[in-house]
């Protein structure tokens, strides 16, 4: 067992940054459309030349431009699991830069809102699809006791986007140079596709498909050391479910052979009758896509994308724009703690401690304002809420399926969470600014009830999956049941 108090690989690192790139885009795409639209659409005169750095649109169809991102998303969480399961996940993160290279050049060049439309789309589905592939990938290189800090990455890279994209958005968000911030994001997807093909396959996935000997190659790689036999097929276990136990003992058996067994090459399938019919199969599943349908309605979304409209009412539009860069890097620093801290207190402590820490700052922040404190307090607890988010509920959900379901069933039920994540936010996207309008601040009092639920829920229904493999957690479910 000394291995696992080794320093992460040098070569395991990098392939959990390169993964991340396509997280990085998740997050710099969630974000660019917040700052350019007046620059875009408020046109000063007739059209000039193409393409026309102006595109006239009203308040409908500029919501159609920002959800049309949301859609695609939905669409690619629903199929990302299966591509992945098919393709693998290296390979899948590689394609999804294509999806990133057509939508962010159709943005950059387009002189109509319909372009805008059919860019903004495809960018949904890549964003939408790395958003499964992504913590698939990132979880199966892992060791078991690093995939809290590792998984930390994606979300990670998420907030590095968006504050990269709030950024980039103070000099371009003008008439002049808002195409530029969309044709940035052909950088990452070109970076990533030249340095993908250096990283390994997960020797999780070419387990299920019966590729042993390359399973052990790539733990070989991502360890930093030759493995014995015995050795690889132990650590093969680690990353591979219970259901591939049997082929990597009968490699054991044989010696150097490491890849004769005679095991099935893919994971048996299980039917949804027999899935509603085993509490240790259906309740991770229930948990997880608890967890992701609470990251969303916790209202997280009306302090980090509708932070400069609510700052501008007490500050001056530079102030807002700058307390909106500060609400971003108050983010990041809150994750990279999260992602320090999360293999040391465990996932369960960490989404209660998130989850009860952000219904009090919402708490706080609506009580700040009907008392007419300082409009600082407001800011105060405002930057406090997304801080919050960031220790638990903002990284964990992402990360926390691999762990909690068997890989039999890991690819759909990822894409399933992924797309009531997505799901979650086109409909907080669609009812918050209505929601707004008509409650104002007292809007953080709904969102402080969602926060108590999601707390009861988490206590109740999530175990804390520290160092355990998804068997393990299967077996907590069931001794819950009996009890």
């Amino acid at each position: 067992m000394a291995q696992h108090s080794e320093p992460t690989s040098p070569y395991l690192l990098f392939c959990v940054i390169v993964g991340s790139l396509t997280a990085f885009q998740f997050g710099y795409n969630s974000g660019v459309v917040n700052q350019p639209r007046d620059a875009m659409t408020n046109c000063p005169s007739a059209p000039g030349e193409w393409p026309q750095n102006c595109i006239p649109m009203d308040d409908w169809q500029w919501g159609i431009f920002v959800s049309m991102f949301l859609l695609g998303g939905i669409i690619g969480g629903l199929t990302g699991g299966h591509i992945a399961d098919n393709l693998g996940r290296r390979r899948t993160l590689l394609i999804l830069n294509v999806g990133f290279i057509i939508g962010g050049a159709l943005l950059a060049l387009s002189s109509a809102p319909f372009s805008l439309y059919f860019g903004r789309f495809i960018i949904g589905i890549a964003a939408g699809t790395g958003t499964v592939a992504v913590p698939l990938y990132i979880s199966e290189i892992s060791p078991v006791e690093k995939r809290g800090t590792l998984g930390s990455f994606n979300q990670l890279a998420i907030v590095v986007g968006i504050l990269v994209s709030v950024l980039v958005g103070i000099p371009l968000a003008t008439l002049e140079r808002w195409r530029y911030m969309f044709g940035l994001i052909l950088v990452p997807s070109i970076l990533q596709m030249l340095l993908i093909p250096f990283c390994v396959e997960t020797p999780s996935w070419l387990t299920s498909q019966s590729l042993v000997l390359d399973a052990k190659e790539a733990l070989q790689k991502l360890n930093g050391t030759a493995l014995e036999n015995d050795e690889a097929a132990r650590m093969l276990r680690s990353h591979s479910s219970l259901s591939q136990e049997q082929d990597i003992e009968g490699g054991e058996q044989n010696g150097d052979d490491i890849s004769d067994g005679d095991g099935p090459s893919q994971d048996a399938k299980i039917s949804l009758k027999e899935i509603m019919t085993r509490p240790e199969l259906w309740k991770p599943i229930v948990a997880g896509l608890g967890l992701h349908a609470s990251q969303q309605f916790s209202g997280i979304n009306a302090a980090i994308y509708y932070s400069t409209t609510i700052f501008s009412q007490s500050y001056s539009q530079s102030t807002a724009i700058k307390l909106t860069v500060l609400l971003s890097l108050v983010n990041l620093a809150f994750t990279l703690v999260s992602g320090n801290q999360i293999d040391k207190v465990g996932r369960r402590t960490l989404l209660l401690v998130s989850q009860g820490g952000m219904a009090a700052c919402a708490l706080g922040a609506v009580g700040a304002f009907r008392l007419h404190a300082d409009p600082s307090v407001v800011v105060l607890f405002l930057m406090a809420f997304v801080g919050m988010f960031a220790v638990g509920l903002g990284n964990i959900p992402w990360l926390i399926m691999p762990e909690l379901v068997p890989s039999s069933l890991l690819g759909p039920s990822a894409s399933v969470g992924t797309a009531v994540n997505w799901s979650s936010a086109f409909i907080i996207a669609l009812v918050f600014p209505r929601a707004i309008a008509i409650l104002g601040y007292d809007i953080f009092y709904v969102f402080a009830a969602i926060l108590v639920g999601s707390s009861l829920f988490t206590y109740l229904c999530v175990p804390e999956t520290k160092g355990k493999t998804p068997e393990e957690v299967a077996r907590t479910f069931m001794i819950r049941h009996r009890e």
